[in-house]
């Protein structure tokens, strides 16, 4: 995995993290909140359909690739474009804390 040009970092994304919101009648909603807007790249890897509960279900993973952060985790997700990724991985590329390479998945009903 080759390190990124600048050039290749050109879509603007949303780093969102979850938290917790009293719902008014004793329990807590999800509710998501931006921590930093980030330069990014962004490369589709796979498509695919399946069958789940006798529809199709389609799915996408993609990579995306953003200057080193810390505290980017899976349990956050990346907005861009009207689109909301999931975050299944976070590697630093090549070992070093230059770039992070988050493997997503596009969310359907984000």
């Amino acid at each position: 995995m080759s390190r990124p040009k600048i050039g290749d970092l050109r879509h603007r994304v949303t780093l969102l993290s979850v938290g917790a919101s009293p719902d008014g009648a004793g329990g807590f909603s999800e509710q998501w909140s931006e921590v930093a807007t980030v330069w990014a790249g962004i490369a589709p890897i796979t498509g695919r359909e399946r069958w789940q509960a006798q529809q199709v279900s389609p799915s996408a993973t993609t990579e995306i690739t953003l200057r080193w952060r810390s505290g980017v985790t899976p349990s956050m997700r990346i907005s861009s474009e009207g689109i909301t990724y999931g975050i299944l991985d976070v590697q630093a590329m090549g070992g070093e804390k230059r770039f992070l390479l988050c493997l997503c998945e596009v969310l359907a009903n984000a």
